[in-house]
């Protein structure tokens, strides 16, 4: 390989954060699950999960969220999919007892090509991987695809302080918030809900349903 291919491959791999492998990339497991401890348990919390769920994790990192879904609350049917392989063996020993008793399905891959058949999940949410997506349209495409008719999608964001501090996770701005909107919506969700928690650095919710049956034979 030649040094010029050399240093296109350098610019191009992409980073820990967005697929953590080797030794490192489990450091940056751990430091994901938590800073994403607080993020993880409000969305949660608002998906208000029953036994009837069969949840989808995009970007399952560690397994955290995961982890809580099925030992917090009602859920008793979750999977999730990461495109660092690293990640899902960390997610299957994190948690081997509920991969054993078949409550947890785990996949390696990426949100633009899910390996599910359609109207499988109720519910699909992801945590802070929006924006490292390779195509956000086409990953919207595959997640109403799997969802159920009247499912819903999750998508918990950081906002972008107007005054950024050192120590602030990045976040996106307003202008960045009305095009991810405009984006889910062509797509086919329809109304988008936007909730907003105001903590050290604000959090917002955005959650689309898939059209019932009914309303997309109307469409």
């Amino acid at each position: 390989m030649s040094s010029a291919s050399l240093g296109q491959a350098a610019t191009t791999a992409p980073s820990q954060t967005e697929q953590p492998r080797g030794w490192l990339g489990r450091v940056t497991g751990w430091a994901m699950n938590m800073l994403n401890r607080k993020l993880n348990r409000i969305a949660i919390q608002q998906m208000k999960l029953g036994p009837a769920d069969h949840v989808l994790e995009i970007g399952c990192g560690a397994g955290e969220a995961l982890r809580i879904v099925l030992e917090e609350s009602a859920c008793q049917q979750a999977a999730g999919i990461d495109c660092s392989a690293e990640m899902i063996d960390a997610t299957a020993k994190k948690n081997q007892a509920l991969v054993n008793a078949g409550s947890l399905e785990l996949k390696h891959g990426k949100v633009e090509d899910l390996p599910w058949p359609d109207n499988c999940f109720t519910q699909v949410f992801a945590i802070s991987s929006f924006h490292i997506w390779d195509s956000r349209r086409a990953g919207l495409k595959e997640i109403l695809r799997v969802l159920q008719p009247g499912g819903k999608f999750l998508l918990c964001l950081r906002r972008a302080r107007a005054r950024p501090r050192w120590f602030d996770q990045p976040g996106i701005t307003e202008q960045e918030l009305a095009e991810d909107v405009a984006l889910i919506q062509a797509v086919g969700f329809g109304q988008v809900d936007e909730l907003k928690f105001p903590c050290r650095q604000p959090l917002l919710l955005l959650t689309g349903t898939k059209a019932a049956k009914e309303d997309a034979n109307e469409n």
